[in-house]
C-alpha cells in the first residue's frame, strides 16, 4: 500500500513542539504575515445535502495510487464552471472535540449506516449523485499546511475526468506542523455515464511549491453513493493526536510511536485495541481486532483482514 510521506516537519520534534508559539508566514517569499489557524472557506452558500441510503464502500476498481510533485504553481482544477459550492473545515488539531465529528463537512449528510468513528484516522472520498448530472463529494481527513485559507474549484477536462482543486492563493501558512481537513464540493454538469476518474490537486503556494496530487476512480455506474478510504498520513495524524490527546485510540498512532511519545518503553494502545503498522514499516497505529463473532463497525468502510479491521475499499 502506498503511503507517501510528504511532511516537511521532523517527527523527532515530539509532542512538546506543539506547545511552541505558532508564527505565520506567506509562503517562502517572506511577505506579509498570514493569519494562523484555518477558517471556514467556500464559495456561494448551498443547501445541505439530503441523506442517502446505500453501502459506504464503492464497488469495483478504484485504482489511482497517490502521487506527489508536479510542476509548481499550475493552480487548481482550472475553472469553476462545474462548482456549485465549496466548504472547508477548520484544522482538526485546533478543534477540541470529545467525540468523532460527522463524516460530512457540510454538503453530504452522513452516509446511512456508517459510524463516524469508523473513519477516524482514514483519508476518505465520499460521494452522492444528485439528479441527472449533480454530484456531491466530501474529501475527509486530507492533510495540508496549517493556517492556509483554502479555496476550492472543479472542472471536467476534455477526457471526461473530474479535477478538484484546493488552493491557498495567498500562500499564508503557519509553522505549526501539519493539519488535517475535510473539504466538501457540490458539483453540476458531471458526466452521467460510467465510472468517474477523479484527480485531486492541493496547491499550498501557487508558483512556489509543487502540487500534491491524488487519483481515484469513483464507481458511479454501480454505486451512486459510496465511500472509499485509505489510511491518512501518519505524520499528520501524529500532530493531531498529540494536540487533541487522542494517541492510542482507533486508527491513530500508538503511544510510544512518532509524536505520541511515552515515558515508558514499547508501544501500546487503549484497552481493546492492537498496535500494528498501517502497512508501512515503523508507522504504528491502533487497530480494532475482529472475528466472525466480533465484526468491524457497520457501514462497509472497514473489513476484517487477518484479525484486524482495516480499510475495505482502498483507492
Amino acid at each position: 500500500m502506498d503511503h507517501p510521506n510528504r511532511i516537511m516537519v521532523p517527527v523527532l520534534l515530539g509532542a512538546a513542539a506543539i506547545a511552541l508559539a505558532c508564527s505565520s508566514e506567506k509562503g517562502e517569499t517572506g511577505g506579509a504575515a498570514g493569519t494562523a489557524g484555518a477558517s471556514e472557506t467556500g464559495g456561494a452558500a448551498g443547501t445541505a445535502g439530503a441523506s442517502g441510503a446505500g453501502a459506504a464502500s464503492g464497488a469495483g476498481g478504484t485504482g489511482g495510487a497517490a502521487a506527489t510533485g508536479g510542476s509548481a504553481g499550475t493552480g487548481g482544477a482550472g475553472g469553476t464552471g462545474n462548482l456549485v459550492s465549496f466548504v472547508g473545515s477548520p484544522c482538526k488539531k485546533e478543534v477540541q472535540s470529545p467525540a468523532p465529528q460527522p463524516i460530512a463537512t457540510r454538503r453530504l449528510a452522513p452516509i446511512t449506516g456508517v459510524d463516524p468513528a469508523a473513519v477516524v484516522g482514514l483519508r476518505c472520498i465520499s460521494w452522492e449523485r444528485t439528479g441527472a448530472d449533480g454530484l456531491k463529494i466530501d474529501l475527509v481527513n486530507f492533510d495540508g499546511a496549517c493556517g492556509a485559507q483554502w479555496s476550492g474549484d472543479a472542472a471536467v477536462d476534455a477526457s471526461g475526468s473530474l479535477v478538484l482543486g484546493l488552493v491557498n492563493p495567498d500562500c499564508a501558512i503557519s509553522r505549526c506542523g501539519v493539519c488535517i481537513y475535510d473539504w466538501s464540493f457540490e458539483l453540476r454538469a458531471i458526466p452521467s455515464a460510467g465510472d468517474l476518474p477523479l484527480t485531486i490537486r492541493i496547491d499550498t503556494c501557487p508558483g512556489q511549491q509543487p502540487l500534491q496530487t491524488w487519483g481515484a476512480t469513483l464507481p458511479l455506474a454501480s454505486s451512486p453513493q459510496g465511500m472509499l478510504c485509505r489510511y491518512a498520513d501518519w505524520n499528520a495524524l501524529g500532530w493531531q493526536a498529540s494536540a487533541t490527546s487522542t494517541c492510542a485510540t482507533i486508527n491513530m498512532p500508538c503511544l510510544g510511536a512518532g509524536m505520541c511519545s511515552s515515558a515508558t518503553t514499547g508501544r501500546s494502545c487503549n484497552q481493546g485495541l492492537v498496535c500494528d503498522t498501517n502497512g508501512t514499516a515503523d508507522q504504528y497505529i491502533c487497530l480494532l481486532p475482529c472475528s466472525a463473532q466480533a465484526p468491524c463497525p457497520a457501514g462497509g468502510v472497514l473489513s476484517c483482514q487477518a484479525g484486524l479491521c482495516r480499510p475495505a475499499s482502498v483507492w
